[in-house]
């Protein structure tokens, strides 16, 4: 039974259009050759297109190499940034408080200026007075 079935298959190969051999193709010495020169040029062209992916495979290589250390230092970069905004603030909160210990110094300097110039006056004012009244006890010392 199985000899039957392959013989049965065998026979429906041969007479199916599509694997007849009676379909065999000729082909003339000027087309054979123009199909080798078409062969030929499309392995120029296939190893041209080889050796230009292969560069451009390197160069992609290259640019995602350079694309890695660009980004590397831009996150260096923007940790800096930070870093910097962060004194930056820190030496603005310095600054202000250094204004203001600076506005209370002045404002003491001036309040000491007034106290001393107080001072010098009622000192003077006493002295003049004490020279006054020692001049008119020299007087009256003198008279008598």
């Amino acid at each position: 039974m199985r000899k039957n079935v392959g013989i049965l298959l065998l026979c429906l190969l041969f007479c199916s259009p599509q694997v007849s051999l009676a379909s065999m193709y000729t082909i003339t010495e000027e087309e054979l050759t123009q199909l080798e020169e078409n062969i030929s040029e499309l392995q120029i062209i296939n190893n041209r297109l080889q050796k230009e992916s292969s560069l451009q495979k390197k160069r992609m290589e290259e640019l995602e190499t350079q694309l890695t250390a660009a980004q590397t230092e831009l996150q260096k970069a923007r940790e800096q940034s930070n870093r910097l905004g962060s004194q930056l603030k820190d030496l603005a909160t310095t600054s202000i408080r250094q204004e203001e210990s600076l506005r209370i110094a002045n404002a003491s300097l001036e309040a000491y200026e007034k106290e001393n110039n107080r001072t010098q006056k009622r000192l003077k004012t006493q002295r003049n007075l004490a020279y006054g009244i020692g001049a008119v006890l020299l007087a009256a010392l003198v008279r008598r």
